[in-house]
């Protein structure tokens, strides 16, 4: 709490001691994923007949049903300011990355702030918190959905180790909501019910890992 207290007196201050320097900073964290617990309750369906029972009068066909797992790949490429705060690194960020699920797939644009404390000569630990955009995502099954944009919020907790180069782990919580429109024959299911619209929650935590470098 003092180290925190110290950067933030410095930061309003402007003490000298504490404001070593500005440097241009990276990371690229292609393992990450995002475990999403409410996006599999998520899925679409239609019904195809392949028959008429003229004598029983019943209809026969197959129900076929797309989902979304909860499981999802998010990699991203970030880079911005680092500011030296001697007790502390400052690091303001933006970037690029991809959300990747079995059905489907979206462009993913954030902006971050991390305060990350010195540990020692190569370890930081620190909170971060930013903003998520995600473009309206493709479906890659056979429905024909209209997705909306989400924006939303990701705040965690990250450690590095390393100098120049370092290893980067972090650990969020990422909110991130569609609104969905079926275009075509299928359905959306929910709780039970059949409609053409409704919501996918991928909203969840995410475990980032790649590395940073620091100049």
């Amino acid at each position: 709490m003092r180290r925190i207290l110290a950067v933030l007196a410095a930061s309003l201050t402007g003490t000298p001691c504490l404001a070593a320097g500005v440097g241009f900073i990276f990371d690229f964290q292609p393992g990450s994923i995002l475990i999403s617990p409410d996006a599999d309750r998520f899925n679409v369906s239609q019904f195809t007949v392949s028959g008429y029972d003229w004598e029983s009068g019943v209809v026969r066909g197959y129900y076929e049903s797309e989902e979304v797992g909860p499981v999802s790949s998010l990699p991203t490429l970030r880079a911005g300011l680092g500011i030296d705060a001697g007790v502390a690194y400052v690091d303001l960020t933006g970037g690029v990355g991809y959300l990747l699920n079995a059905a489907l797939r979206a462009p993913v644009f954030r902006a971050d702030a991390a305060l990350r404390l010195k540990l020692g000569r190569i370890v930081t630990l620190g909170p971060h918190c930013g903003l998520i955009h995600v473009e309206a995502p493709e479906w890659l099954g056979q429905a024909d959905l209209e997705f909306s944009d989400s924006d939303g919020v990701m705040g965690g907790i990250d450690f590095s180790v390393g100098r120049t180069i370092s290893f980067l782990l972090s650990i969020d919580y990422v909110r991130a909501k569609f609104d969905v429109k079926v275009k075509n024959e299928w359905m959306i299911e929910d709780n039970g019910e059949e409609r053409t619209s409704g919501t996918l929650d991928m909203s969840g935590v995410a475990i980032q890992t790649g590395i940073m470098g620091r100049f």
